[in-house]
């Protein structure tokens, strides 16, 4: 397995509204990690390559995602952002997120908007 270059990812700071924008305006769907501590590319680089064993992605050059983004709550949690693309394996997504993770660590987008809007 490739190591990945953390100096090709970008991760943008957003505002929740943008966040809402992206997931109704351009109909796009992503992964939100709840409460992610820095340094916060090593969310993005460990989570690829465990995900690369899963079969969730295909390789660790990162294809699969569109853009990584930054949330800060009001009250002051930092949230990271994953929008993937039609390359991504959802379903094996979906399946690791029920059977290996805490599924409170994790959201989708669409259902963050809705339940964690009172946190902006």
């Amino acid at each position: 397995m490739n190591d990945i270059d953390k100096n090709s990812i970008v991760i943008n700071q957003i505002k929740f509204n943008e966040i809402v924008s992206i997931s109704k305006d351009d109909h796009k769907e992503g992964l939100v990690i709840i409460g992610a501590g820095e340094p916060h590319i090593d969310w993005i680089t460990g989570l690829t390559k465990l995900w690369v064993e899963y079969e969730v992605v295909k390789s660790t050059n990162l294809e699969e995602w569109d853009s990584f983004h930054l949330l800060t709550t009001t009250g002051g949690r930092t949230d990271i952002l994953m929008i993937w693309n039609e390359k991504l394996n959802v379903s094996r997504l979906t399946s690791w997120r029920w059977g290996k993770a805490d599924p409170s660590d994790f959201s989708w987008l669409s259902d963050y908007i809705v339940n964690y809007a009172d946190h902006y």
